[in-house]
């Protein structure tokens, strides 16, 4: 039978070429390229089919990690080796868990001498248990059912079927820091959302937008609200606002509002009285004096900071500063250079080291830098303005 199997293929082909052979001789024309090339793929063909034919079927399979196995069955894969009892990396990596065992099969495994070692998972709750094989199979299981498990399947010499392992206490505590720093990413991630911490997590369109915010947050402007804490101020301000509805109306603010509905009813029929001409005439009167009023308040405005530059005094040089100037060292503080008794200018060293910055806000007020400090010392120095009196 096995000399036919090997002898099949070969009859096969030696009658397609001899067929092929004869019909190019009786064939009134010389062969063709097209026509040796079709003869041949035939060939070949028949060669694959005849092959595929004579050859033993196979059920293996690829092994595919996702597809568990049980404790009864062979593995029939395509690796040379079982992997579901296979270490990897020299033996640091144990193999895949091969299936979930119930607490009663894993009694039944147990008393049948089919279990080697049993041991308590890092993750706790969950047994481990390595058959005989090699496999490792999973047993949920509170950490305080284990002693109910060596009773169950102690023998009568008072010895087990298998050998206890401790837990691994390393694989543990790797886990338990895994699981704490899993925690304090996510402490983080919430404190930046309600806009907590310290640093500025803003993700910027482009680097001249973190430096323009950087410099308003320098100047004192408060840095925008995150998601978190803007949903925290709605919710807020949504609870007071309910309360306030909810308090009732003092007498004074129904007297207020009745006096207020009052005067808006008498202007209202007082405009109805009104004849459509002298209502324009009335609106356009309105409408210079704001504009008056805006003109005066600009002019107010430009004679407030004139006496601002007048009043306050000028920055102070290391020429004009009173005393003796400070070492280096001591402007790490803020050092006070000259005074009149109502005004007082202070000089400071950069409080960010390595960063200069125009100004900056801290408690005592504005720094700006100072140039004729900054050249005099060889480093960045910013000088403050402050009334004293």
């Amino acid at each position: 039978e096995t000399q036919s199997r090997d002898t099949g293929p070969m009859l096969v082909a030696l009658l397609a070429l001899f067929s092929t052979a004869s019909s190019a001789a009786l064939a009134p024309k010389p062969p063709t390229r097209r026509g040796v090339l079709a003869a041949a793929g035939s060939v070949a063909a028949g060669v694959k089919a005849a092959s595929a034919a004579s050859e033993p079927q196979s059920n293996s399979k690829p092994w595919v990690a996702d597809a568990r196995i049980g404790a009864d069955e062979q593995y029939t894969g395509s690796l040379p080796y079982d992997p579901w009892a296979h270490s990897s990396l020299f033996g640091l990596v144990p193999p895949p868990v091969a299936g979930t065992w119930s607490h009663q099969e894993l009694v039944d495994a147990a008393r049948g001498g089919g279990v080697a070692s049993v041991q308590i998972a890092p993750q706790h709750d969950v047994v481990i248990a390595v058959s005989t094989s090699g496999r490792r199979y999973a047993t949920p299981m509170l950490d305080d059912d284990f002693p109910t498990l060596l009773l169950e399947t102690t023998r009568p010499d008072g010895s087990y079927p298998f050998a206890v392992l401790p837990m691994d206490e390393s694989r543990a505590a790797l886990r338990s820091a895994a699981g704490t720093a899993l925690q304090a990413s996510l402490l983080l991630w919430l404190a930046d959302l309600a806009g907590l911490l310290p640093w500025d997590t803003t993700p910027y369109a482009s680097l001249e937008q973190r430096e323009k915010a950087q410099r308003e947050r320098a100047e004192g402007a408060r840095p925008p609200r995150k998601s978190l804490g803007q949903l925290l101020s709605r919710l807020l301000a949504a609870r007071g606002s309910t309360k306030q509805a909810r308090e009732p109306m003092s007498d004074e603010l129904r007297r207020a509002f009745g006096m207020a509905s009052e005067l808006g009813a008498r202007a209202k029929a007082t405009a109805e009285r009104l004849e459509p001409a002298a209502a324009a005439e009335v609106r356009a009167q309105a409408v210079e004096l704001r504009e008056r009023a805006a003109k005066l308040r600009f002019r107010a405005k430009l004679a407030a900071r004139r006496l601002q530059r007048e009043y306050e005094p000028a920055w102070v040089t290391p020429l004009t500063a009173g005393g003796e100037l400070p070492r280096l060292e001591q402007l790490l503080r803020p050092f006070r250079v000259w005074t009149d008794g109502e005004w007082a200018q202070y000089i400071q060293l950069s409080p960010l080291a390595g960063t200069v910055r125009r100004r900056f806000r801290d408690e005592m007020g504005v720094w700006r830098l100072s140039a004729p400090f900054s050249r005099f010392y060889g480093q960045p120095v910013y000088i403050l303005r402050r009334c004293i009196a």
